[in-house]
């Protein structure tokens, strides 16, 4: 099946040596929000160690649960270790 993107190779190009350092700064509005908050990386922390309890206690769950409570967490012990990894 044909490819818009990977079958044009000037778009190819441009797109993988697109620099938005200054876009991003502009619509960032240069970073404000980052230099003002420098505690928002301990917090970021905190709640992926409440997201580490969490998937803890949903595989222990897991072990016991039955039916739609089972399914239930198995889906949010999903989500959950989704975010854990990225």
């Amino acid at each position: 099946m044909a490819n818009f993107f990977s079958d044009n190779r000037d778009l190819e190009f441009t797109l993988n040596n697109l620099d938005l350092n200054e876009a991003v700064a502009l619509r960032e509005n240069n970073y404000e929000f980052a230099k003002e908050n420098d505690n928002l990386k301990a917090e970021i922390v905190d709640y992926k160690v409440d997201l580490e309890k969490e998937s803890k206690e949903l595989k222990e769950l897991l072990e016991t649960a039955k039916g739609q409570k089972k399914l239930k967490a198995s889906k949010k012990l999903d989500t959950v270790e989704s975010f854990l990894k990225s």
